[in-house]
């Protein structure tokens, strides 16, 4: 995702999160909490393009192979967990496989992202 592809109003939590990568400390996991339709999508995604792209120095490149999956949500170590069919909450069953494919090894030897939306109380 390129920086003029930045929300506005996200700009200091991707400057954050691309620090933290840089630094080498992306924590283990992200609590986004935002009003529906404010950018939390967006910057889980973006959390995960960071996390996964191949050029560590450069990421999120939105060129390499990796980059490219993750816009097109199909990436082996991306899971995204939302409210099947006409349900309104997650499914228990999907955490449990959720949390399965988490345990699994990386795919591209890296680190494996599941996003969980939305995630209420």
């Amino acid at each position: 995702m390129s920086a003029a592809a930045v929300p506005e109003w996200l700009a200091a939590e991707v400057a954050a999160l691309s620090g933290a990568a840089r630094a080498g400390r992306l924590p283990h996991a992200l609590l986004i909490h935002e009003a529906p339709g404010a950018g939390g999508d967006w910057l889980a995604h973006f959390a995960a393009q960071l996390a996964l792209c191949e050029r560590a120095a450069e990421a999120p490149c939105g060129s390499c192979t990796a980059c490219r999956r993750v816009l097109a949500w199909q990436h082996p170590d991306l899971t995204r967990v939302a409210p099947l069919e006409d349900s309104r909450q997650i499914r228990i069953e999907q955490l449990r496989d959720l949390a399965a494919e988490l345990a699994l090894t990386s795919h591209a030897g890296g680190y494996k992202v599941g996003i969980l939306t939305p995630a209420t109380r």
